[in-house]
């Protein structure tokens, strides 16, 4: 909810000046990168996929406030808004890609996906936890590279690109 406040100032510099708003967004998606990881640098809460690197009796095990501080804030949804608002410009302005240029990104965003699913994955070991920098790129890193894939996804079929998958998913469109 926080973050549609700001959405207005981040479009209208857009329709102001289009290399201004790009300039913007790419600022903003690379400070939320920091932000996504920012309980850990200002109050020291550990992420909750840690788990195996602690006491389970002792008080910084993570617990519910590691959840809540990781995925329930609004600076972790930075990403994710600020990749939705210049898809959105890109679909308002009706970018035209080459067709070599829509096959490299379908195959582009699916690799992504897949990648960022495989990766979650990984932190689900039982003998130990994954290090603290793949978390946390995890957090950051994983989150934009999901979101671009997905947001090419709703691009390409909103646009009516979206070939197979969108007489197969969205077939009365």
């Amino acid at each position: 909810m926080q973050l549609f406040l700001i959405a207005p100032i981040f479009i209208i510099i857009f329709y102001k000046k289009q290399i201004y708003g790009i300039y913007v967004i790419i600022i903003a998606i690379v400070l939320s990168l920091f932000a996504s990881i920012s309980p850990k640098i200002l109050f020291g809460i550990t992420p909750y996929l840690q788990l195996w690197d602690h006491n389970l009796d002792s008080a910084d095990f993570p617990s519910a406030n590691s959840v809540v501080y990781y995925h329930f804030t609004p600076n972790n949804y930075g990403i994710s808004f600020f990749v939705g608002i210049a898809f959105g410009y890109m679909l308002r302005k009706k970018v035209v890609f080459t067709r070599s240029q829509e096959i490299y990104s379908w195959i582009l965003s699916l690799v992504m996906i897949i990648t960022v699913y495989f990766w979650h994955n990984s932190f689900w070991r039982l003998d130990k936890s994954e290090p603290l920098l793949n978390v946390f790129l995890w957090h950051s890193i994983g989150k934009l590279l999901f979101c671009l894939g997905f947001a090419w996804i709703l691009y390409a079929c909103c646009s009516g690109r979206g070939g197979l998958y969108l007489t197969l998913f969205f077939p009365f469109m």
